[in-house]
């Protein structure tokens, strides 16, 4: 009965394995195919498939193929190469200007010494897993960094769109993460001589993996957006970072705070980042590099350290108004902003503000 189930096992195993692979080639076609403005993501993650194809393939393989034949040695040589390949994927998917150089190749390099030790049985198998698992977590490391920094970068612009194309990066770094924990599981149940859970776990591995690929396809189906243009919310977060650092020296700021206490655009209520740029004589997406290139903070913040400030001189010049009239008279709308502000700003209440200052 255990012979039966094994053998079953492994011809579930094998139809799920060529699933995987087929589904990956054909998904591979289609991104080198499509026509697209976003030509090198698609290729870059079509030569994942393909190299993701071939990593699978060795699950088809019959057992009496040696493990250090020269094929199987290429094909485990070469899953040295996917983590760099999707490392570039998420590259060039967030930044608008990021190009393949030449020292990126050095990224090959792994591939070629697994190589070249695998053909000359000189790289033992726990020593091949232990490097690809070291490889795979440090590539998925700097993936979760660039589109961390991705988002805090939407974050500092305070733009309400949101981009498509970074949440489904994300789902996609996680869900790998999901996935390989299933790869290390297994790695540790080799380690532990533990067949048949190898086996479960070779199998559930291949399911989720059949799995994964098949949500890519449904994206590509439901969103072929992804696929054929490029992501113009991630462009623009990309072209205010740029100009961020082109202005972090620049003098405008000082302008911008003379200006800013002459004229006093915050005691206006309704003042917008619009209204306020061209006050200033300026864009609306070059004010706002400016604010967050020199002041490091939000449109908001920016006025209302003003406002607060504002306040403050008030609190103390004029001690019988009233915390909502200083309120109203400093540009805010409600006591409710007026005290979180201040709060944020102050560290304090407006009215404990007042009255320490009386207090001493």
């Amino acid at each position: 009965m255990f012979i039966a189930s094994a053998v079953m096992l492994d011809q579930v195993l094998g139809v799920t394995s060529a699933l995987v692979g087929f589904v990956c080639l054909v998904l591979a076609a289609f991104l080198f195919v499509v026509p697209s403005k976003r030509v090198l993501p698609n290729r870059l993650l079509g030569l994942f498939l393909i190299l993701t194809a071939v990593d699978v393939s060795a699950w088809l393989l019959p057992n009496g193929f040696s493990f250090w034949s020269w094929f199987l040695a290429l094909q485990q040589s070469v899953t040295f190469l996917q983590m760099p390949v999707f490392l570039g994927f998420i590259l060039v998917s967030c930044w608008a200007g990021f190009r393949l150089r030449t020292e990126h190749l050095i990224h090959v390099a792994p591939f070629l010494i697994a190589l070249i030790l695998l053909l000359n049985d000189a790289l033992p198998w726990a020593w091949y897993a232990a490097a690809l698992h070291l490889q795979y977590y440090v590539y998925i490391a700097v993936a979760l960094v660039t589109l961390l920094r991705v988002r805090r970068l939407f974050e500092q612009y305070h733009s309400d769109e949101r981009s498509l194309t970074f949440r489904w990066l994300m789902h996609l770094v996680v869900i790998s993460l999901v996935a390989h924990t299933l790869v290390l599981a297994r790695f540790v149940a080799v380690t532990q001589n533990s067949d048949v859970l190898v086996n479960v776990l070779l199998l559930i591995s291949a399911i989720v993996l059949l799995l994964v690929m098949s949500w890519l396809t449904l994206n590509a189906l439901l969103y072929p957006e992804l696929f054929r243009g490029v992501d113009k919310t991630l462009t623009r977060v990309w072209t205010k970072s740029r100009l961020n650092r082109r202005t972090a020296n620049d003098s405008s700021s000082n302008r911008l705070d003379i200006f800013m206490h002459q004229t006093q655009p915050y005691l206006d209520p309704s003042l917008s980042l619009s209204k306020l740029a061209q006050q200033f004589g300026q864009t609306e997406r070059e004010f706002s590099a400016c604010i967050n290139a020199d002041y490091g903070v939000h449109f908001f913040d920016f006025v209302n350290q003003y406002r607060v400030n504002h306040a403050k001189n008030l609190l103390l010049s004029e001690p019988d108004t009233s915390v909502l009239d200083v309120a109203y008279q400093s540009g805010f709308n409600s006591k409710s902003s007026f005290n979180s502000a201040f709060r944020k700003h102050a560290g304090e209440t407006p009215s404990s503000f007042r009255r320490q200052v009386t207090q001493s």
